[in-house]
């Protein structure tokens, strides 16, 4: 039996690829079963939607939807004028003293809550699906860890990956590429939680992904859609709210190959930039260390 989140071995074409994983994506029966069956995920799951749901992204909807009104009817303020540059004035405050700090703070605590709620998902399908045996009790202290090197290089990675997608947004000709490459970052993050908890290094894991590019492409619609249609703050904290699901949907999900067609080809290497500029950086780092102790005098 394959452990969770491992591929499936059938091949379809690039659309056919696509639009299932985007059903599986959104396909949360299995989801909600593993959150009901486990006390773990239900406890961690309410501290992320307290944290994104109710704090930051209520916040937000406070601000917008009652502050700055009732700041507008105080002030008497009925120029448009008038209020845009009170608002503006109370936006930048309001940003600098809680958005931005709120923005920080959820993406540092969201890192340990999502690890958990992965750690005990993937522990669930494991067991479920019987593909080694698993001590409950032990579970969490048997799942197997990446060396330091290795989260270095995802790190590094991930970060070329963002500043790849990021530049690709900034020019409209290549927008529609830029906004594919949300999505395979979305579904990237989703399905290493699974991965790295399976053992798989991060070579096998980029190349099962570039592998399965028009898998992921789909699964990472949904929060495509969710960049495009809400302003960024608004859409960290959606994310930030949904993503639980997404890691245990993922964990659960088998996904498939895409069929060499027309100017496709089988395997697309979309990840090749971030993956040089990872190597490069850190074989850099490698030689700076090196140097570093042996100029050390202890």
């Amino acid at each position: 039996n394959k452990s969770p989140g491992a591929p499936k071995r059938v091949t379809r074409g690039p659309l056919g690829c696509i639009l299932k994983g985007f059903f599986d994506s959104v396909n949360i029966h299995e989801t909600v079963l593993c959150i009901w069956s486990s006390k773990g995920i239900r406890e961690t799951a309410m501290k992320c939607f307290h944290l994104n749901g109710l704090i930051f992204l209520g916040s937000l909807l406070l601000y917008h939807g009652v502050v700055l009104k009732v700041i507008g009817v105080v002030m008497g303020l009925d120029q448009d004028e008038d209020l845009g540059i009170v608002r503006s004035a109370v936006d930048i405050v309001y940003n600098l003293l809680w958005v931005f700090p709120m923005f920080l703070a959820c993406k540092i605590i969201n890192t340990f809550y999502y690890q958990d709620i992965a750690d005990h998902a993937y522990t669930y399908f494991d067991r479920k699906k019987k593909s080694r045996p698993v001590d409950a009790a032990n579970a969490r202290r048997m799942v197997k860890r990446e060396s330091l090197s290795d989260m270095l290089y995802s790190v590094i990675f991930e970060l070329g990956l963002l500043l790849q997608g990021s530049v690709l947004l900034l020019w409209w000709p290549t927008a529609p590429l830029g906004y594919m490459y949300t999505s395979w970052i979305a579904s990237l993050y989703c399905f290493e939680y699974g991965w790295i908890n399976a053992g798989r290094k991060p070579t096998a894991r980029f190349d099962v992904f570039e592998r399965h590019w028009a898998y992921f492409l789909g699964f990472g619609i949904p929060f495509t859609l969710i960049t495009i249609l809400f302003s960024f703050f608004y859409s960290s904290a959606l994310i930030g709210l949904l993503f639980p699901l997404y890691i245990i949907t993922a964990t659960n999900a088998e996904p498939v190959e895409s069929e060499a067609w027309l100017v496709l080809p089988q395997k697309i290497r979309i990840l090749y930039v971030a993956q040089y500029l990872a190597i490069k950086s850190l074989t850099y780092l490698k030689r700076v260390w090196a140097g570093a102790s042996r100029a050390s005098p202890f």
